[in-house]
């Protein structure tokens, strides 16, 4: 598989510190050696991981990265989605795909839509931007049947539905990355993974595929879901959950 990580078109970053100068977390306090950021970068710049291998096989021939990758979605102000991974590949059927990642120590989620939707200035178009994305994911409005969901994965998935059809793609992945360290803390790692897991489960509840993953199983360690067909987009789409050691 080759693979190629890139700032632009044509400049390709090749160390941990060209990531760090051109690819800084939004607070550089977080650029420390454990945290999701740092993790990232060294996890990704010397190889392609043995978990993302683990999830597609053989299946694609090439891959670009572009970290903290932007997605605008939509004309609101505000800040938009920033993917911690954005993936151009070429499959094995030499389709273009589109993978977008989400990369996570322990660190959390964030707020829940209802949390989101509480705290938001009179000002804020953040209730629009909510609506705009469930209708995009889900094929429905804000309602309290959402409000426990986390924003952050709300976004994430409607800004992988969006780089699809920017780039005319027809197949998208969203995956949460879980990079295992020395000083993980498990309570907040497996509670991660159960909030994206009732996600998932609202997904496919709401998109008629609820049979992918029923309310008794897990996801595994390295999984792909799908493809689910959503009900608003002809996106071939498929959810995945990785974990992997930390690299020394």
């Amino acid at each position: 598989m080759k693979k190629f990580i890139y700032k632009h078109k044509k400049e390709i970053i090749l160390s941990v510190d060209q990531w760090k100068d051109n690819f800084p977390p939004m607070n550089k306090d977080h650029w420390v050696e454990g945290r999701s950021a740092y993790e990232t970068a060294k996890l990704w710049i010397n190889k392609v991981p043995d978990s993302f291998k683990k999830l597609f096989g053989k299946d694609l021939i090439s891959i670009d990265v572009y970290p903290e990758h932007k997605t605008e979605l939509d004309d609101f102000p505000g800040n938009q989605r920033n993917h911690d991974l954005y993936i151009k590949a070429i499959n094995s059927n030499k389709e273009e795909i589109c993978i977008c990642i989400e990369s996570k120590v322990d660190e959390p989620f964030g707020p829940t839509i209802k949390s989101k939707l509480k705290n938001a200035k009179p000002t804020s178009h953040i209730k629009d931007r909510i609506n705009q994305l469930l209708q995009k994911c889900f094929g429905t409005e804000i309602s309290d049947d959402y409000n426990h969901l986390q924003y952050q994965l709300l976004t994430a998935l409607g800004g992988t539905i969006i780089e699809c059809k920017s780039n005319n793609v027809k197949k998208g992945y969203f995956i949460v990355q879980t990079i295992i360290t020395p000083e993980i803390n498990q309570n907040k790692k497996e509670n991660n993974k159960r909030k994206f897991e009732e996600f998932i489960r609202k997904l496919l509840k709401d998109n008629n595929n609820p049979a992918l993953l029923k309310d008794d199983q897990h996801l595994d360690s390295n999984q792909i879901i799908g493809p689910i067909k959503l009900i608003e987009s002809d996106i071939e789409l498929y959810i995945g959950y990785t974990e992997e050691n930390s690299v020394n």
